[in-house]
C-alpha cells in the first residue's frame, strides 16, 4: 500500500505534468502566430510534442520557412529576442 506522502507525491507531479502541457500548447500557437507575424511562410511542427503526450522535459520543435537575406546565425538570435520562448 502506497503512504500517504506517495499519494501526494504523485498528485503533485500530475499537476505539474498538466500545467507543463497547458503551457506547450498555448506556446505552441503563440510561437506559430509569431513566426507569421515575422513573415514565415510556412511553420513546421516536429519532435516528441508532435507524437507523444507531453511531459516535464518536453520542448517545442518548430521549423520556419522564411525569405531572408540575413544569415542563420544572425537570424536565429533576433528572432528568439523578438518571440521570447517560454520553454
Amino acid at each position: 500500500m502506497m503512504e500517504q506522502g506517495g499519494v501526494r507525491e504523485m498528485e503533485r507531479l500530475a499537476h505539474r505534468r498538466a500545467k507543463r502541457a497547458a503551457l506547450l500548447k498555448e506556446e505552441v500557437e503563440r510561437l506559430i502566430q509569431g513566426l507569421i507575424a515575422l513573415g514565415a511562410r510556412r511553420v513546421y511542427q516536429f519532435g516528441s510534442l508532435t507524437r507523444q503526450p507531453p511531459d516535464l522535459f518536453t520542448d517545442v520543435d518548430l521549423l520556419a520557412v522564411m525569405e531572408s537575406e540575413e544569415p542563420f546565425v544572425q537570424r536565429l538570435p533576433r528572432i528568439y529576442m523578438a518571440l521570447k520562448p517560454k520553454v
